[in-house]
């Protein structure tokens, strides 16, 4: 798991409860996420997600998802899944009365913006002429060593 761990936020609306539980890994093992899905938390829609962290890619795999370490076996994909279950159920009963307001808008938010992307560019442009320009400078040098 990332720094961020397992989050659950619970809401109810009449006789509706959703969950959405957000876990910092990198994806999760098929089994693992049908085992969540097809038994989730009694009284509540459990909506899962993960943050595709690439945080926890130390390990000597490029792809380390949530129950690899489980390797199939069933008991150690449930521990981890009641794990999960466990922080739902206490986020259901944690919940509170609360008067919702919400904004909508749009922001303008450039993540990159138009000169740094302009510069990516260039680079890419200069990363696949890189060997035709090392050939080039390196010309002179050739022909002294050949004179």
């Amino acid at each position: 798991l990332g720094r961020g761990g397992v989050r659950a936020l619970s809401i109810s609306l009449g006789e509706e409860t959703v969950t959405y539980l957000s876990i910092d890994c990198n994806n999760m093992v098929p089994d693992l996420r049908s085992f969540l899905d097809f038994n989730s938390v009694e009284g509540t829609k459990l909506i899962v997600s993960t943050t595709d962290t690439h945080e926890t890619l130390a390990t000597r795999v490029a792809y380390n998802p949530l129950g690899r370490e489980c390797e199939g076996k069933i008991d150690c994909l449930m521990e981890i899944a009641d794990q999960l279950k466990k922080v739902v159920r206490e986020s259901i009963v944690e919940m509170r009365k609360v008067r919702v307001r919400y904004y909508r808008g749009c922001l303008n938010l450039p993540l990159i913006g138009e000169e740094n992307m302009i510069s990516l560019v260039s680079l890419m442009g200069l990363s696949s002429m890189a060997k035709g320009l090392l050939a080039l400078s390196l010309t002179p040098q050739i022909l002294i060593f050949l004179i």
